[in-house]
C-alpha cells in the first residue's frame, strides 16, 4: 500500500527541470509516438502516469504531452512545492 501511495504522489507532481529533457511527442490518445523534443532546463512539467513504452513516463508541458525516460526526469528534475520552493528527486 505505501508503494501504490508513493507512485500516486509522483504522479500528478508538478517539476521543474535542472536541465534540458529529450521527450516524445505523444501526438495521439492512444499513445503513439511522435517527433522527439527537447524540453529547456527551467521548464515546469507536470508528471501523469506510466507510458506504454517501457522505462517512459508521460509528463505534460506546455498543454502537450511527452514520453520521458523516467530515470532522467529523475536525474533532471526537482519538485515544486507549495511554498515554490523545490527539492532533488533523488538524493
Amino acid at each position: 500500500m505505501d508503494m501504490l501511495k508513493t507512485l500516486m504522489e509522483f504522479f500528478n507532481m508538478r517539476l521543474v527541470l535542472t536541465r534540458e529533457l529529450a521527450g516524445i511527442k505523444l501526438s495521439r490518445p492512444d499513445g503513439a509516438a511522435g517527433a522527439l523534443y527537447r524540453i529547456p532546463a527551467h521548464s515546469a512539467v507536470r508528471c501523469l502516469r506510466p507510458s506504454k513504452m517501457s522505462g517512459m513516463v508521460e509528463i505534460e508541458w506546455q498543454g502537450e504531452t511527452y514520453a520521458v525516460f523516467e530515470q532522467d526526469l529523475e536525474a533532471r528534475s526537482m519538485s515544486a512545492n507549495a511554498e515554490g520552493g523545490v527539492r532533488h528527486l533523488v538524493a
